[in-house]
Formats: structure tokens, sequence, C-alpha cells
């Protein structure tokens, strides 16, 4: 009803009768309650009852006894009283010559005292970022299971909050893995660059990994110019500068050699690695200092000369950096690393190496180098945030202008690999600037499958689109968040992934929603009903599915951001709500209980929708159907805690059908990775 539209109400006749007493519904329209006016006739008395709203009665006529909480307490004209949530209570009418007329308004308190998820973070805007994707080849579910969808994930939460947040990646071009894949492919680097991040960013669209802004970076032009300026405010200010030391070059044709251009055992845990870092134990390295190295281009051992580079003092921000990573969020291994990496004692970090790609070092005397990759996307991070927030000007003052703002929130997703650049070089590079560093890091570990790491060189990969030309975005979006490396590696089987959507969604959740359509189709004629009488099975299994709403909401948080908890909570949550139904068959069908009845199947769709919410992050195409199910819009806030409203229509036609992964199509997925 129209909050506008005018409404006759007669307070003479009744329109019903529930719980033995004649009623009829007051509409409030919007109003954050409801109301009736209610009769108990002469010589009569209410059923015993109680529900999860406050009730408040004004008694306009006759006299009768509230019996409520082991208490009887006289009532008349004039009088009022309120009772709380869940205690039994009986109306009757002590009058032998009129009947107990009363005016009641009640609302969840039960439900909205608790606190909403937009109240644990307020910020004005948030800006996400996921480390750039390297071109030089498609994406894997192993990529995919890192920033992307976490922080698409995470996007969506804030969203669905009514916050407002943008995901931001980029193309990270500039790798010297791009020039060795062209050199492999004979094509130019920004031919390969441009066809595989053409497909990089179909296939993050096609996993439903929507990019609001792209950092694109270019030689020449805003973003150049952007990056150059910046090097050179750190180079006047001397927190860059330039020495003379030993570099590796190649023996037979004397090329310069760094990052996949020279690999060998790293000096720190021994693993194999490449030049500038470890990937295993995430630390910098100097290249000479790489064990048995050899150069990628003829497999000989590297010679050494001097050569004058320039040198980010890393060093002299150690006691910020101590500050800073004892008060942010990050990972246990991360931490570990940033906190070995300051104990040991902070390296310069060679910010220029001779390179045919990449942006020019504005400096004279260096002309023949380039600003380190890595260090160019610390700056390149700025950038994006200037661009997302469409700044006239691209320079510090912009960038000064969102990052100093406590109304705003920077967050870095990205995986163990890049630790030390986003909780050490970076920050850094940000207080040299006077720039306050990212609020929080989400950081992943890698995803092996069947017990070995992913390689794109020895075909032992899945790559996204081949899955998801035979399985569904949203049972693939499921699964990824459930097996995520969050704090330690993890591993991805396939029998394991058809085994589990069988059991969330094709079994329990198929079964939960057709018992659901069909008790409201036998009982109801498809019209959500308003709970009745609350028994203490249907008051413990509120407890328990609010409990899970605060569970999935608290690790949604970025500060405890965890998507495997997140798909527990939701799983434990599907398979209580349908044991719970099942076990309230004995009410159905019985009209002695069919006020606690009403209640079951009102709190089991109450279930269904937080379920739906609160997994819409995760599965937003599944979830919308659910929610279309039960009347309610896409654009519902995932904070939303109230009951379905009584007499909206479901709509059995809109449930999922929840269609079983055909194991037969994903036989050629599973040779492929023997």
């Amino acid at each position: 009803m129209s909050n506008s539209t005018l409404q006759i109400f007669s307070l003479l006749e009744p329109h019903g009768k529930i719980y033995n007493v004649n009623y009829s519904t007051l509409d409030f329209g919007q109003a954050p309650f409801q109301g009736m006016l209610g009769q108990v006739d002469i010589g009569e008395k209410s059923h015993i009852h109680n529900h999860f709203e406050v009730e408040v009665f004004f008694f306009l006529s006759g006299k009768g006894v509230v019996h409520a909480d082991g208490k009887q307490i006289e009532v008349k004209q004039g009088l009022g009283l309120r009772v709380p949530p869940f205690i039994n209570h009986v109306l009757e009418n002590t009058s032998a010559s009129e009947p107990l007329k009363f005016l009641s308004f009640y609302w969840g308190e039960a439900l909205s005292d608790l606190p909403a998820a937009s109240t644990q973070y307020t910020a004005h805007k948030t800006l996400i970022f996921s480390a750039p994707p390297t071109p030089n080849g498609d994406i894997h579910l192993g990529h995919l299971s890192g920033p992307y969808l976490a922080a698409d994930v995470y996007k969506r939460y804030l969203q669905q909050c009514g916050l407002s947040a943008l995901h931001i990646t980029g193309r990270d071009d500039h790798q010297t893995y791009v020039d060795k894949k062209a050199s492999l492919e004979q094509r130019s680097p920004e031919h390969v660059a441009n066809d595989y991040f053409n497909k990089i960013r179909q296939t993050l669209d096609k996993g439903g990994v929507h990019i609001d802004y792209l950092m694109e970076p270019n030689k020449n032009g805003d973003y150049a110019n952007f990056i150059k300026n910046i090097f050179t405010q750190l180079y006047e200010k001397g927190y860059i500068i330039a020495k003379t030391e030993m570099a590796p070059f190649n023996a037979i044709d004397n090329k310069y050699l760094h990052e996949a251009y020279i690999t060998g055992n790293c000096p720190h845990c021994q693993h194999s690695s490449d030049g500038n870092a470890c990937e295993e134990c995430g630390r910098p390295n100097a290249c000479i200092d790489l064990l048995q190295a050899y150069d990628g281009y003829h497999h000989q051992p590297p010679v050494l000369k001097p050569i004058k580079r320039l040198y980010f003092k890393l060093s002299q921000f150690d006691n910020q950096l101590q500050e800073y990573i004892k008060s942010t969020p990050m990972s246990a291994h991360a931490l570990a690393l940033s906190q070995t990496m300051l104990a040991d004692g902070l390296p310069d970090i060679c910010v220029s190496h001779i390179n045919d790609r990449g942006i020019a070092v504005p400096l004279t005397d260096f002309e023949d180098q380039t600003i380190y990759v890595w260090f160019e996307l610390g700056l390149a991070y700025l950038w994006g945030a200037i661009q997302a927030n469409q700044y006239d000007k691209f320079d510090l003052e912009a960038v000064h202008q969102f990052y100093n703002n406590s109304d705003n929130r920077v967050i870095n997703f990205y995986g163990f690999d890049n630790t030390y650049y986003h909780t050490l070089l970076f920050p850094a590079v940000y207080f040299a600037l006077d720039i306050k560093p990212p609020h929080t890091h989400v950081i992943n570990e890698l995803l092996d499958l069947n017990g070995s790491k992913f390689s794109t060189s020895r075909g032992h990969a899945i790559w996204v689109n081949d899955l998801l030309n035979v399985v569904s975005t949203d049972y693939m979006r499921w699964f990824l968040c459930e097996i995520r490396p969050e704090g330690m590696r993890t591993n991805l089987e396939l029998p394991h992934f058809v085994k589990t959507i069988h059991q969330v969604f094709s079994s329990n959740l198929h079964n939960w929603t057709s018992l659901l359509a069909d008790m409201m189709d036998n009982q109801f004629k498809n019209i959500v009903p308003e709970s009745g009488a609350w028994t203490a099975e249907h008051q413990k299994f509120l407890r328990f599915i609010l409990s899970c709403r605060e569970n999935v909401l608290q690790h949604y948080s970025a500060e405890t951001y965890s998507l495997r908890a997140v798909i527990q909570a939701l799983k434990n949550l599907v398979e209580a709500a349908h044991d719970f139904t099942n076990s309230q068959m004995y009410l159905y069908n019985n009209k002695s209980v069919y006020n606690s009845m009403r209640t079951a199947i009102a709190l089991s769709l109450f279930a269904l929708k937080l379920f739906a919410l609160l997994a819409r992050p995760i599965i937003p195409g599944i979830a919308n159907q659910l929610l279309q199910s039960i009347g309610i819009t896409a654009d519902t806030l995932l904070t939303e805690n109230t009951f379905i409203a009584s007499g909206v229509k479901f709509n059995r036609v809109a449930l999922p059908s929840f269609q079983p992964i055909n194991e037969n199509n994903l036989l050629n997925l599973v040779r492929a990775t023997i």
C-alpha cells in the first residue's frame, strides 16, 4: 500500500480469527511496525501463544486479565501493556456483559536489535586493488582463486551493504615475462601483451569478475608523465640515489640480466628463483646473489660487471614500517616475512634496469635504463586512485586528496609472492610522499592442482574458460571460494568439486527449496504467512540462523576476510535449514497447531532469504533467483534482517534448477591434468 493512499478502518466488525481472538489487520504501509484491532468475546480467552515481535496492547473497552510470564495482570479501558518477545501470554475476558477490545502494535525487535554490517564499515569510498596480471597467457583457476575472485566478492559485499566500492587492476605490460613469451611466440611484446590481456579481461568477465577501472601502462602520455614526475621528486628529495655495483650480464652477447632472464637458487631459502624476488619465500634478491645462476638466453653462467643504477633507500623507513606492519591487518605468513626482513635489516632496492621496454628513467646519465616494473606498480596504484575518482589533475595533490581522507579506504588483494612489495616497498614510497598506505592486505597462498603447482609450461593447469564450458559460473565461484588458499596452500581436485557441488546444491539446497515450495503450495496457496506461535525449537533455530548471519558478516570484513569461513557458515545454514524444515513436517495438515506451522514456514523462508543475501556476493546468479522466488528485488541490502512480509506471493517458477555437474563432461579436464 502506498503511504499516500487514504485508508478507512472499521473498528466494529472483525475480519478474521487468530488464537481465538477476533481481529482486523491495520495496514501502516512501510512503517516499521504492524497492528490490529482485536476482540475477545464474552466468556472467552485467547489461546496461549508467543511470537518474536514485541507487542503493545491498548485496551479500548471491557475488562479482563492478561496471563503472561507467570503473572496475572488486570486490564481495562484506558490501560496499556507491553509484552516482550517469546513470552507466552493469554488474554482473558472477565466481563459478563461486553467484549474486551484492544488495539495491538507489534514489531520485530528481536531481529532489529542486532548490529547491521553497515555499522561495522562506514567508509565513504573504498578502492580495492588486485595485483595486475602479467599478460603472457590467459588465466587458469590458480590465478582466479587468488586476488581477482576475492576482490570481486569483497566489492559486491560492500555494495550490498550500501557502500561505495570500486575494483581496480591493470595491465602489467612491462614485465620481462612478456618479452620472454614474445620471443618464444615470435611476436612483438606489444602484440603479445594486447592479445593476452584481451583474453584475460574476457575470462574475468566470464567468471563474473568485473573490473571498474583499468590501469594501462604506456611509455608516453599522462600515465608515463605521472610516474616520471613522482620518480623525479623522490630522487630530488634524496630517497632515490645512484650507486655503482656489480650486475649480471649474458656471457655471449653481453645482455643485461634481471627478472625472467636470470634463474638460480634463492640465497635465502635455496628454492629455485628468478631474478629480483623469490616466489617461494617472497624475499628480494640482487640477482648477483642467486646460487648456481644461469642466464635465460643461453643457459650459461652470467658474468658480473660494474654498472651505475638507481636505488630506493628502503632502509630509511625502518621505524615507520615497523609501526605500519604492527597495525595493519595481514596474513600470518605475510607478517612473518615482513618482520623477518625488518629484523635482518632492509636492503636498498634497485629501481632502474637496462631494458628496451618500460618507462624511461627521467634523469641524466640513465637514458638507457627504465624504471623497475614493480616500483612502477607502486606508483601506478596512486594513478589508479586518481583515475577511479575522476580527478581533473594527475598529480600528488590529487593523490593526497583521496589517500589522506579518513573517510576513504584502500584494500590490497594479492598473492604471497607479491608480499614484500605491498607491505614494505610501496608503503615506504608512500611515506616518502606523505601518503597514508593501504589500510588492509588480503593475501592468498598458492593453489595446487592434484598435489602439485599449477604450471602452464607443463600443461598442468585447468583454464577458467575450459571449466566454464562444462559448469556454471556460480558453481565455479562457490568451489574456488571454498578451497581458497588463505593461510596456507590448498589443493584442487575435480572429484572434490563434483562432490561438494552435488552435496550443497543438487542435494541440500534443492531438497530444502523443493520442500518449502510444496508446503507453500499445499498449505498457504503460495502466500507467505505471518509467523504465529513459537516453540522452543523455533526460537533455537532463529538464534542459529542469526548466528550464521553474524559469522558470515564477520568474515566478509576485510580485517578478518575469509571466504572459506563464509562458505562453511553458508553450508551449515543450508544443512540446518533443510533439517529444520523436515523436522517441522509433523505440524503440517494439523489444524490444532496451525499457528506453530505458520512460524515454521516463516522461519524457513527467512532462512532462505538470509542464505540468498549472504551468498549473493559469491553466487549472484543463483542468489538472485532465490530472492525472486520470495518476492525480493535484486537491490535488497545484504544487511537486511527482517522476515519476509506476510502476503508476499511465493514464486516457485523462479527457483534455480540446481542441475548436478555432468561428470562425463569433466573427464577431459581430469585427463589433461594427470
